[in-house]
Parts: structure tokens; sequence; C-alpha cells
């Protein structure tokens, strides 16, 4: 069914009879209330075109509006002008239910040009064009008419030409979740790419395209145009029989629109996205309330805990106690319960997961959970994992929302992790976006809440449907599990995916290393970093995701326990894309600060005139501390009292991969009479700067120096070219991979045996020859079942030195490199020859079985 919105529904709009937008033949221009921003309209040869000037420079050069519709050409696309462009001022403050502000101004100058199609069947649409002082937007509108009832969109012709190259941060749209990395090039280099996109040209103007109030349409894609590499043209989410919207007029579209400023901060503060959206559609919105949440979720993460039933089944009633009982002795909202119901055993057979979204394990009594909970001032976050399949949810959703409105569950997280059924269906297309919508309406009927993962990426709709509290779209802390990312990450979300809206990252955890229990499994940055993420990402439902065992009498989770989820005032402090960020953030009279950096360490330098004049503070700061750094003992930190005013600078020296993060509470100056000053604070930080420039860069290698570095290497069997590491060099390129399979030094062969020969050169004296290879069975890669060794003095004639087997222990999922060792007496050498036996297809125990295992091999270390 079609949703129609009012344009400008619940605000208070002035019309004045002077406004800043002209007419001219065919032009018409309007500008933002501070008049720096301009946005002009004209039709270049019956085409709709808009372009724009920011302080009189221009930004966008002439780009393309309009549409494709039903059996149109471009050559059909022609429009002229149909009777009086409309003009009107927007001006209105508003106060969200929650958020990052306790109030939003949203003023701005729009003018509405309708069009005409030139020649039959004459469609009609108008473009309304909205500008900001901090950027502009636009959407169109298909009035009723009688020749466009129900219609097809099979394009949307929506350009935005960029007048310079600009350096882009960008994620590639590959048709799934939302969960690359982001990446940086020119713009020039970009390809097809999710919104938002973040521009600059260095420390003077930055920008971002994005959309917004995205319903009952396809979901937007950028894509470079083939004539022009700085023209990215509209890319709509299409249908599996490749129409890209299917609806009926009158209709309003989303907007696109295009964030401006001088300063990074401006970027990151805006509002804008929700001022796009309409006011809230609920009447009633007592149940609707931000909250801190644990949960079972990174017990089945570190593979200590399983969604589905067996002997280490998380979701149980007694382990769900046991959390309630933790989050209640620390002011903890609510306990997310993933894995609580039946059908977790479909996930690994193929790819079409079947659950029951009413019905409970035998070891979890949910009613006595939810009553235990109750009791406790703890409630239960329900958990909704559809696998990708849509309708089976879609036919239970309704039944499942009731039954835990009955049990008194006011809040549910979503998943759609798997492949997408019905087949062929975009996760953001029309459909899915209806799909999305569908749930949010369904839980607000029974006044619960939704977080969810795997989603369409935010387009400002909490304003309208404020229980669609928060979502993922984004790689989050899961993904430590298999293929950690870099800290650079989180010191490019506050610039790029954060100017979408509120993300689940699943922050909070404290232990950051699992050497003896997954050695590959680590978290990325010190636990001043972790710290800092709370007020550095925003998510009104956020979660400490930790085991209640590594937080309980953790001297930094007293941070985590008290620092908001909802805002009154956010401020970017100082901050470059991908390199650090510094955020305060208030709520009431106390203030938070966060501050994290990236792969390198960092000195800062904040002035704290944020804080209230006259008042004194006493500052709660946790800090990197001397021998840290994201490898060497991230989880140590500092934690101590300090008195400070807003006449002080704190001297942070983050190490790296670090953070610092701060409590300011507004005391009596009688209070802190015993207190140390800023300044011992900062001599502190002083000495640890120092220290912090000698830690560990992240994602190094070990090097090594052998005889064998830079010996040709000849093989039997190709090796994999997305495996390919050092392409022939990697097992002689002195570089010891780690035991993250993909840290790019490992080299991949499926399915086959290979014999590998090295040529040193020349006769060289040998005592020892050792071999690495990785085991990760998760990614199907097995240490190979038998190596053997042989060595020559001329290539022709070989002598077996040594022979080794191997077996896999059934379900080992650690990750391991083993080394084959073969010491020597002293023996002149040149050729050295390698052959492996492949471990065969993957064993009946795995949930791939029958397919061919990889084997990865790495250096060949003679010494």
């Amino acid at each position: 069914m079609s949703r129609k919105h009012n344009l400008l529904q619940n605000t208070f709009v002035v019309f004045f009879l002077m406004i800043p937008f002209a007419l001219f033949s065919q032009v018409a221009t309007v500008s933002s209330p501070d008049q720096r921003l301009l946005v002009k309209f004209d039709l270049h040869d019956s085409v709709p075109v808009y372009q724009v000037y920011y302080k009189n420079k221009q930004l966008l050069r002439p780009s393309q509006l309009g549409f494709l519709l039903n059996s149109q050409t471009i050559a059909t696309a022609k429009y002229h002008l149909d009777g009086n462009i409309t003009s009107q001022t927007i001006s209105e403050t508003w106060k969200p239910l929650y958020g990052q502000f306790s109030e939003i101004k949203n003023q701005a100058n729009q003018l509405q040009i309708h069009l005409v199609q030139n020649n039959r069947p004459f469609y009609r649409f108008s473009i309304i064009i909205r500008v900001y002082n901090e950027g502009f937007a636009f959407r169109y509108y298909f009035p009723e008419q009688p020749n466009l009832k129900q219609f097809t969109i099979t394009d949307e012709l929506t350009e935005f030409n960029f007048a310079k190259d600009y350096t882009a941060w960008w994620m590639k749209d590959d048709g799934g979740i939302y969960e690359q990395l982001f990446q940086r090039t020119p713009l020039s280099k970009v390809k097809n790419i999710f919104t938002p996109i973040t521009l600059t040209d260095g420390d003077s103007l930055f920008m971002a395209v994005h959309q917004a109030a995205l319903i009952d349409y396809a979901g937007m894609s950028l894509v470079r145009s083939a004539k022009d590499s700085l023209r990215l043209k509209c890319d709509l989410a299409p249908w599996p029989d490749g129409a890209k919207v299917k609806t009926w007029a009158p209709r309003y579209t989303p907007w696109r629109y295009v964030l401006i400023a001088n300063q990074l901060s401006d970027l990151v503060e805006s509002q804008m996205i929700l001022n796009l959206n309409d006011s809230c559609t609920y009447k009633e919105v007592s149940w609707i309330k931000p909250q801190k949440f644990t949960g079972i979720f990174w017990a089945m993460h570190t593979r200590q805990w399983t969604w589905a039933d067996g002997p280490l089944h998380g979701a149980t009633t007694a382990h769900a106690k046991s959390y309630i009982e933790f989050a209640a002795a620390h002011h903890i909202d609510a306990l997310l319960m993933e894995g609580w119901n039946r059908g977790w055993e479909t996930w690994a057979v193929g790819d079409s997961s079947v659950q029951d979204f009413t019905q409970a394990y035998p070891d979890l009594n949910l009613a006595e959970v939810v009553a235990y909970g109750k009791q406790k001032g703890v409630e239960i976050i329900g958990h909704h994992e559809t696998g990708g399949n849509i309708p089976l949810y879609e036919n239970q959703m309704s039944a499942a929302f009731k039954y835990y409105s009955s049990l008194g569950i006011h809040s549910v997280k979503t998943g759609y992790s798997g492949t997408m059924i019905p087949r062929g269906m975009n996760r953001h297309g029309q459909q899915m976006v209806n799909h999305y919508q569908s749930v949010v309406d369904t839980a607000a009927k029974y006044r619960i809440m939704i977080d969810s993962h795997e989603p369409i990426i935010p387009t400002g709709l909490s304003r309208t449907y404020p229980n669609w509290m928060t979502g993922e779209a984004v790689r989050g802390m899961e993904w430590c599990n298999f293929d950690p990312w870099p800290p650079s990450h989180l010191t490019t979300l506050p610039y790029t995916r954060s100017l979408a809206g509120p993300f689940d990252f699943t922050i909070g955890i404290f232990k950051l290393k699992y050497d003896t229990l997954r050695p590959w499994l680590r978290v990325n940055t010190t636990l001043a970093n972790q710290l800092a993420l709370y007020v550095i990402f925003y998510s009104p439902m956020q979660m400490i995701a930790d085991l209640p065992e590594n937080m309980e009498h953790n001297k930094a989770f007293p941070f985590a326990e008290t620092v908001p989820v909802s805002w009154d005032e956010t401020r970017l402090l100082q901050g470059s894309i991908g390199e650090f960020s510094v955020m305060a953030r208030r709520k009431h009279q106390q203030w938070w600060l966060g501050a994290i950096t990236n792969e390198q360490n960092r000195d800062l330098h904040i002035p704290l005139n944020f804080l209230s004049a006259k008042q004194r503070y006493v500052a709660e700061i946790y800090a990197d501390t001397l021998g840290t750094d994201w490898y060497n003992k991230p989880e140590t930190i500092a934690v101590a009292k300090y008195s400070v005013d807003a006449a002080d600078t704190l001297h942070a020296a983050l190490a790296k991969g670090g953070g610092l993060a701060v409590r300011f509470v507004p005391v009596d100056k009688s209070k802190t009479k015993n207190l140390p000053g800023m300044g011992v604070f900062n001599q502190l930080q002083a000495t640890n700067s120092n220290a912090f420039a000698q830690g560990t860069l992240y994602g190094f290698k070990t090097k090594v120096s052998h005889l064998a570095v830079g010996a040709k290497v000849t093989y039997q069997a190709p090796y994999s070219p997305d495996y390919a590491a050092g392409g022939d060099s990697t097992l002689t390129d002195g570089i010891l991979g780690t035991q993250n399979c993909r840290d790019g030094n490992w080299q991949g062969i499926q399915g086959k045996d290979e014999v590998a020969t090295l040529d040193l050169g020349k006769l060289k004296a040998v005592s020892s020859i050792s071999l690495r290879f990785l085991q990760y069975t998760k990614d199907w890669i097995f240490i190979p079942k038998q190596v053997t060794l042989y060595i020559s003095a001329d290539g022709k004639t070989y002598t077996q030195v040594a022979t080794e087997t191997f077996e896999t222990i059934a379900k080992d999922e650690r990750a391991l490199i083993h080394e084959f060792v073969v010491n020597l007496a002293e023996t002149l050498v040149r050729y050295i020859k390698m052959e492996a036996t492949n471990a065969g297809p993957l064993p009946a125990w795995h949930p791939a079985a029958g397919n061919p295992s990889w084997m990865f091999c790495d250096e060949v270390v003679v010494k």
C-alpha cells in the first residue's frame, strides 16, 4: 500500500511575499537563509538540470534531474514549465524523543517547480528544492493525473556532477549488507557505491551525499559516469524483473541531499536528515525509551556458547538469570536474548534458515526469564534472526510481536544475515524497503522498539517512526571474530556512516585478546578507545557487549555503566577523517568526552571551554598508559580523578589504536580541594607521549632474515589469484604471515597438491629448513595431510630429508600456524623441493562437507 505523507506535516511554515528565489525566463534560483548557498534550476534543451554555488564558487556543475517512466526513452524525457513556481520558507524548532540534541532547528527556503513532458502522454511531475545553511535537498512529486495512475520507474536520471576531483571516502555497492570498509580515493576513482559518500578538498570544504525519507521506493546508490569521472548518477536497486520502482500517483519520492560545510564539525553535527523527514506519526510515545543493554552475544562470537540448541547453548534460563543479575547490579536497562528460539540448527543447512519465532528451545523458559527481569528491573530484548528468509518471517511476524507483547517484551533486535529469499530480491530494493517498514509498523502496533541488523542504511525515519531506534549497516564488532578491522575504521565512521544516523556497533569489549581461546580473534583497540566509542558512536539503543566476568571488577567499567545513550548537546571538538576524532556530549549538567586515534599514536590538546564557565568539575579520566597500544597490553588503562574548569586545556596522549574517555561532573569547589589539577594529568601525558611513539604499528608482519630470502620459486600447481599474496615470491619474501588468513601474506591453493622448488642461486651451507602452513577450518583452510622435503646440489638429483603427516582434529576452529622443521647436519644445498599433499575434500563434520579444502602456505625459512 502506498504511503502518502504531507510534505511539511506538523511543521510550522511561514510564507513571505519576498523570498530569495528568482525566475528569469526558464531559470529559478533559491538560496540558503544565510545567503551563502545557492541552487540554480534550468532547462537545458528541455532537460531539467540544477547547479550549486557555495560562497560564489561552483560546487556542482549542471546535473540532470528526472525519470524514465514505463516505456520512456532518453529522447522522450523532455519537459517544459507547467504553471507557476511556488515558494515558501520553513522555520521551526522541534524536540525529538531522543537523539544527539534535545532541540533541533529546521530553517530552510524552498521552491517547487512544476514540469510537463513535451510529448505524449504528457506526464507531469514537480521538483521540490529545499536549501539550508548546511546543504540542499531535492525530491520529486508525481501529482494525480489521468494518464499516470499505476506506473513503473525504469530509471531515475538524478545526477551529482561535481566541479572538482575531491578526495572521497566511500563504500562499494556489492548488493550486500553494507559492511565493507570505507575506501579513500579521488572522486574520479569512485565506481558503484552506497551512500553516504563523504568528500573534501582538504581542510576548508566538506560535503556528503545521501538520501532521506526512504519510503516505498528503491534504495539509491551512485555510479560513476563512463563519460565524465566527476559525474555520479543515481542507481536504484532493481526488482528481479529489472524494474526500479512500482508505484502510482500521487506520490513523493525520497529526498536526495548534499551536506556542505567549511568545518568538519558542521558536517558531523548536522541534523538535516531528520529535518527532511515528517514529524512523528504516533500519537502516544511514552513506550519509546532509549536504553543501554547487555546480551548473550559475545560468548557466541568467541565460540564459548552457541546460538543453536546443544550442550553449549547460550540462551538458557540459567544464563539469562545470571546476566539479569549482572545488569540489575549495574543499572543496565535490558538484556538481549539471541538464540532463544527454535530453528538455529537450520542455519548451517544450505542457505535457507527456517526458524520459529514463538517457540523457545527446551532449556529456556522465556516467560520465567521475563518475569525475573521485571522483578530485578531489567527488560528483555527479543531477537528475530530471519536468515534472509523473508516470506517465512512475514508469515510469523504479527504473531511473534503479539507473543512478545503478551510477555512484556518491548524491544526486538532483527537480523537478515544470509541469502535473500525469494531469490533475486535486492537487499536495497523497493521490496525490502517496504519489508523493513512493515516490521516497524507491525512492531508499533504492539508498542515494540526495533534495532535492525543487516538493514537498509538509515535515512532519518526515526523522526517519523521513533520506535525504529537504531540499526547496524556497518562493519561492527562481530567482524573481530573472523576478520578484525584496523583502528582507522573507527576513525572513519564518525565522518561517513554516522552521517546517515545511529548505528549499533555492539561496542564495549573489555577483554581484547584471546590468545588461549581463539588466537586470531582480537579487537584492535585499547580499552580506553573502547570506552571513548560510547561518546563518539551514537545509538539510542547502545550495547555493553562483553561477558559479565570481563567487566564486573574492571576499573574501566564504571564509565560504560554510567554513560548516557541519548544527549542534549553534541560537539565535534577536533577531528580528521580516518585519523582521529574528539567528541563531547552533554546530558543535563554533565559532559562526556571521547577521543580516539587510528594506527598512529597522537598528541591532542583539547580546550575545555565547552564546560560551563565559573563551574568546577570532577573529571573522571580513563586513559592509555605506559606499555599499552592496540597490540601490546591493550587492556591496560589508567583511571583517576582531577579537578578542572572551562579554562583548562587537556593534553591527551593516545597510544596507537588508543583513546581517552572522560566524564565531567559539576561539583561544589569544596569537593575538589583534595584532587590534583589538570596540570598533573598533563605532565603524565607528556611522559606517555614519548613511550607511545615506540608502540606497535597495526598490521605488522614479522620480518625474518634467512638464506632463501629473494630465492626464485617454481610451482607445479598454480596458486589461486584470489590468494596470491606476494605472488611467486611469497615463500621467500622474508615476511611471516599472522594467524589472520586475510593478512595478505599467505598463498592459497584449493583442491590440489603442491610441489614448489626453491633455487638459492648457488650452493649454500644449510643447517635447518622450516615450512609454514595455516589452518582455519571455518574458512575451509586445512594444514596439508603430508609434507615431504627434498634437497639437491644440482637440481637433478634430489634427496629426501624428511616427511611428516598431520591430521586435523574434528571441529577444531582455532587458527593454527604449523611449522614443519627439518634440522640437518650442515649440508651444501642449492635447490629445496617441497611436496605438500592437500587435506582433500572437507570432512563430514564440516558445514560445507565434500567441497575442496584450501592449503595456505607462507615462508620457507632456510638457515
